[in-house]
């Protein structure tokens, strides 16, 4: 601990006001290695004590030897050279054959005196010796070992103390009798070790070190480690409880749990179990976690206790501690399994195992050379059906284990398949398809569901279509199969827009993932957002659409998933920072799911067709196209197809936007889809084929069923189709606040362009407000650009002005910022200041 008391504030205070007393007696009493040493440190450094002289003396083990008033001596020796010329009781000199070292220092032996040595003349001086050290404090420690003529002196001292004389006795729990204060000196607690370590940790130092504070203090420096004086006080402390106690806390640190003195009896071998059990909690070594319930004090003592058995006595006692355990109910099956594991019994560690299930425990029998071929086919399988995070390793060297029956490495060899899909692993869906081949349909249906999802790997639709199917048929004909695997299938419908999928949506018993991810990527906002779970990635696309912006770029930037480079990329977009733009686009792997890719491949799309990059968006077309076609899967072409029919408009192939539209709407007649899309690829090509009234009514269509941020899109092609009028030029200026506010650069300067064209927004007039050397709105926004070292040509595409008035603006940027040139806009402007402009 370094010097720093932990805790014990209460107890040092109240220390402090009885040593602060005319006469004072303060006993500390408290277990080997609790800090009595330390604690009497800081009472006696408190200012309120300062100035008082310390006589300090440490009684002897009973193993050293001790010689009468012997650390009282001790201490007055080194005292009495401080004495001066202070005037002395001469009986004082009695003390000179004690203290031959100092004895000239001291008063001549009075001559009335017969026998120097005699006891009540020797407690006498001794008293009359701290008179004259006053104000003064004898402390002596470990009074528990104090011999019998120290104690005695102790008592008179503590009974007839001049004024301005305090003892301070220190000694652990028992019988001390005599008059004083006692504090008492318990193991530390939770609050008090919040003072060295995180929050999260004190459980485990507390079970480590059961708040002994020389333990905790080892832990403290060497972690988890046993300090060497660990060994030393165990023995100490069971060697005055006696080889029954001994026999019962080595036990305890065997069986390794809270359990009655008649286990521990029985793995200790001892007959009197609870004389032993008494003599042990007394000792410290073990304590009490309920009725009739004890087990070792602390962790560092159980691996004191424990590591000093040889190999065949631990054995044995885990031997017998699984044979007592297995008669006490409740006694839990790992714990159980444990102890035949240390037994060596292999038999009884498979059945334990077993009972337990869970991976962490069944992966140990699975390891064992000597399994039998029978138990461990049984324990793969179960193994293979429970399969955990870790639990790859095990499978693939189990999948080429000869043992295995073929239903047995089919088994496993799905579980080993299903890992490597969770991890994202290519070889995955193979090892899987291999699995599904040999084994039963009700066996298989784990692996089915997962070949039937279209989201994995980029095999054609049609092919997912035909595992749903033979899925569908397999929970029909085991209905114990459909709560666990009815949310993934019907996510696999609803993933292809199947009208089947709300019939199974229905009957779920609460929200699912699976149906959250696919109902986004077909356009089902409200039913995604009812199935999705806090923090998830796809939670992040939906408030990309919905307009929750606020805290958005961190949250994606924190996921490190696809989704939220997409997102990321989105918010670049909408404030037309390419470079970012470009970037996270580029994080999105080949290997991402489909529907991702396809949104990656419009977002890039669009990039490209703002910066009349039309080799880039040529590009782009073919990608995204060629992906969507192999797929098959139209139900998630709700980002690319009108991407890819608005690019075709603006290069003025109204043939091609027409024809993408017809196939868009073919391929997706027969499927539950909102209308958005169709009706945006309409107006779109109603648009570049000039008629701008159905185009108008297209948009607005595609408005009011699309969530709000998505709906900006359709309700400013709307406004287009409809300028001059009045109505469109209200519905950009609504437009362009909510934009702005939301912080869409891009979005929000092509609205103003719209209204700027039309003379809906006059060029300023005489009379307008000045912002004076403050930035007005718009030369904010040149800020901004500027702090992303982009050109005047790049800030005037994005905020839809001519260059010269993009230079104006930096001149003015300039001037009011005291900056000489544009460079020095990123070099002085952080992230936060620009964030705040």
């Amino acid at each position: 601990m370094n010097g720093v008391l932990l805790g014990r504030r209460a107890e040092v205070a109240a220390a402090v006001e009885t040593l602060g007393g005319t006469r004072a007696t303060l006993h500390v009493v408290g277990g080997a290695g609790y800090g009595k040493t330390r604690f009497v440190d800081e009472v006696l450094a408190d200012p309120a004590l300062r100035g008082r002289r310390v006589v300090r003396g440490v009684c002897q083990p009973p193993s050293v030897g001790a010689f009468p008033f012997g650390p009282v001596v001790d201490g007055l020796r080194a005292a009495v050279t401080g004495l001066g010329a202070a005037p002395v009781n001469p009986i004082v000199g009695v003390l000179r054959s004690l203290l031959p070292e100092v004895a000239e220092l001291l008063p001549p032996v009075p001559e009335c005196v017969g026998t120097p040595a005699d006891r009540h003349l020797v407690f006498r001086a001794v008293r009359e010796l701290l008179a004259a050290l006053t104000p003064v404090v004898l402390v002596v420690e470990d009074a528990h070992w104090a011999d019998a003529d120290t104690v005695a002196l102790l008592r008179f001292l503590t009974s007839t103390a001049a004024d301005l004389v305090a003892v301070v006795l220190t000694y652990r729990p028992g019988p001390f009798s005599a008059p004083g204060t006692r504090v008492d000196l318990g193991p530390l607690t939770r609050e008090d070790l919040l003072a060295a370590v995180a929050e999260e940790d004190v459980d485990d130092l507390l079970a480590h070190t059961g708040g002994v504070p020389y333990l905790v203090a080892a832990a403290l420096r060497g972690g988890v480690s046993v300090p060497a004086a660990a060994g030393a006080d165990v023995a100490s402390r069971l060697a005055e409880a006696g080889p029954q106690a001994r026999a019962v806390a080595v036990a305890a640190a065997v069986v390794g749990i809270a359990t009655s003195a008649q286990v521990l009896a029985r793995v200790g071998g001892v007959s009197g179990g609870r004389d032993a059990v008494v003599a042990a909690l007394r000792s410290g070594v073990l304590a009490e976690h309920g009725p009739d319930a004890f087990r070792v004090a602390n962790g560092v003592f159980q691996r004191v206790l424990h590591d000093e058995l040889t190999g065949p006595e631990r054995v044995e006692l885990h031997r017998r501690a699984l044979r007592a355990l297995r008669g006490v109910p409740g006694t839990a099956a790992a714990v159980l399994a444990e102890h035949a594991r240390l037994a060596g019994r292999l038999g009884d560690w498979v059945d334990h195992a077993e009972a337990v299930g869970t991976v962490e425990v069944l992966a140990g029998p699975l390891g064992e050379p000597a399994l039998p071929a029978q138990d461990l086919c049984r324990l793969a399988i179960r193994y293979a059906r429970e399969i955990g995070a870790d639990g790859l390793p095990v499978l693939t060297r189990l999948v080429d284990d000869a043992r295995l029956t073929d239903v047995a490495r089919a088994e496993v060899r799905l579980g080993r398949g299903l890992l490597l899909v969770r991890g994202g692993h290519a070889e995955g869906v193979a090892e899987v398809e291999r699995a599904v081949a040999r084994l039963p349909e009700g066996s298989a249906a784990r692996g089915m569901v997962v070949l039937a999802t279209p989201t994995l790997g980029r095999r054609p639709v049609a092919e997912n279509a035909v595992w749903m199917d033979q899925t569908e048929r397999v929970l029909a004909a085991f209905p114990d199969l459909r709560a666990p695997l009815l949310p993934a299938v019907a996510a696999n419908r609803l993933h292809t827009a199947d009208p089947v999928a709300w019939d199974m949506i229905a009957m779920l018993p609460g929200p699912s993932p699976e149906v959250a991810e696919a109902a986004a990527w077909t356009g089902h906002h409200e039913l995604a957002r009812g199935h999705c779970r806090p923090g998830s990635a796809i939670e992040l696309v939906l408030d990309f659409h919905s307009g929750q912006w606020t805290g958005l770029a961190g949250r994606a930037a924190a996921s490190g998933t696809a989704e939220g480079f997409l997102v990321l990329a989105w918010l670049a977009l909408a404030t037309g920072d390419w470079v970012a733009a470009e970037r996270n686009l580029a994080e999105i792997q080949e290997d991402a799911s489909t529907p991702v890719a396809l949104a990656a491949h419009a977002a890039a799309i669009r990039m490209w067709s703002h910066r009349d990059r039309p080799d880039e968006v040529d590009e782009a077309v073919s990608h995204g196209l060629r992906l969507l076609r192999d797929k098959g899967n139209w139900a998630w072409s709700g980002e690319l197809v009108p991407a890819v029919v608005a690019a075709y408009c603006r290069e003025g192939l109204s043939d091609q936007a027409r024809d993408l539209t017809t196939e868009f709407l073919r391929h997706t007649a027969s499927m539950n889809l909102p209308s958005t899309v169709a009706d945006e690829c309409r107006g779109m090509v109603a648009e570049v084929e000039g008629d701008r009234k159905a185009a108008a009514t297209w948009y607005s269509r595609a408005r009011r069923a699309s969530p709000r941020h998505s709906a900006t899109r359709h309700a400013e092609s709307a406004a287009r189709c409809g300028l001059p009028s009045s109505n469109a030029n209200a519905d950009l200026l609504t437009l362009v606040d909510y934009l702005d506010h939301l912080g869409a650069t891009l979005d929000a300067n092509r609205c103003r362009q719209l209204l700027r064209d039309n003379g809906a927004i006059p060029h300023l007039r005489r009379g307008h407000r000045s912002y004076g050397n403050q930035l007005s709105p718009r030369e904010r926004d040149v800020v901004r650009l500027l702090a992303q070292h982009r050109t005047n040509q790049d800030i005037a595409d994005v905020l839809f002005l001519s260059r010269r008035t993009v230079e104006q603006h930096v001149a003015n940027v300039l001037r009011k910022l005291h900056l000489v040139s544009r460079h020095d806009v990123a070099k002085t402007l952080t992230d936060d200041t620009v964030a705040a402009i």
